[in-house]
């Protein structure tokens, strides 16, 4: 009868990996069709509107409050007729500025700081990267210096906000986010969460996961950038958001966005 059972139950296991994979399979290809259309409309916008819109959205981020509150930023060089933020560290010099660095092997990002004034060279991609040498990575110098306190909170010296700026072709509603297939930016955001959370269980080890979980959204912003035009209201996206990351906010020409919202509540954004 156990036997009966056990046999039952791996066949059922085996039904739903099944399952799983043919929808991931799904996924893929629709993302795959998505990724070929926004590819085809980006390569139709005039360097004349990708330069206009990238300035409205660089003032858009600079007249935020939760972006002028931010102690530091994670941003990007644009390629391919991404939104341009250059310019923008120099608007607030005083903020910590990081830019990442692609490692193709590894198909991952690690950011380094660039100081005002610093110059970047050409990486991988083509993309400008800062140079590295005797320097120490966000997360390094992130996780030396955090701590916890009692009452499951930052301390004084670490409560400032994290903004990463976050590239993409296309954007839906509800943060769902289409990049160009690689995976980079999905593992560097799920890293970077399950290091924190698992960084802030070793300190404070009776605190719900839950508590973690929103300390790191009170922590760290995740903002995608996109003009309007590439913000739809879905888009194909894995169910397991550990896969595809979701945004907390978008930022375009017309604003931000703020995602969680909408996710929670499975309506359009609001817009702020």
């Amino acid at each position: 009868m156990i036997t009966d059972m056990s046999a039952q139950a791996d066949d059922t296991l085996k039904k739903v990996k099944i399952k799983e994979k043919r929808e991931e399979k799904e996924i893929r290809k629709e993302k795959e069709k998505a990724r070929a259309v926004f590819l085809s409309q980006r390569k139709k916008t005039v360097l004349h509107d990708s330069t206009r819109l990238s300035e409205a959205i660089k003032n858009r981020l600079a007249e935020w409050h939760g972006f002028q509150s931010a102690a530091t930023v994670l941003t990007y060089s644009a390629i391919q007729q991404e939104i341009d933020l250059s310019g923008l560290q120099d608007l607030f010099p005083d903020k910590q500025w990081y830019y990442p660095v692609t490692d193709k092997k590894k198909t991952a990002l690690t950011f380094y700081r660039v100081l005002p004034g610093e110059s970047l060279v050409k990486g991988n991609y083509g993309i400008q990267e800062p140079v590295t040498t005797d320097k120490q990575s966000f997360q390094q110098l992130y996780f030396q210096q955090v701590s916890f306190q009692q009452g499951n909170s930052l301390s004084e010296k670490n409560k400032d906000t994290v903004i990463i700026l976050v590239p993409g072709l296309a954007f839906g509603q509800s943060g769902e986010r289409l990049g160009y297939g690689k995976g980079y930016y999905d593992r560097y955001l799920n890293t970077l969460s399950k290091t924190f959370k698992k960084t802030f269980h070793a300190a404070l080890k009776t605190a719900p996961a839950e508590t973690a979980r929103q300390e790191f959204l009170h922590r760290f912003k995740i903002v995608g950038v996109a003009a309007s035009n590439f913000v739809v209201n879905s888009l194909p996206t894995h169910p397991d958001p550990t896969v595809d990351v979701p945004m907390h906010s978008l930022v375009s020409e017309l604003g931000i966005v703020d995602c969680l919202t909408a996710a929670q509540s499975q309506n359009e954004c609001i817009e702020k």
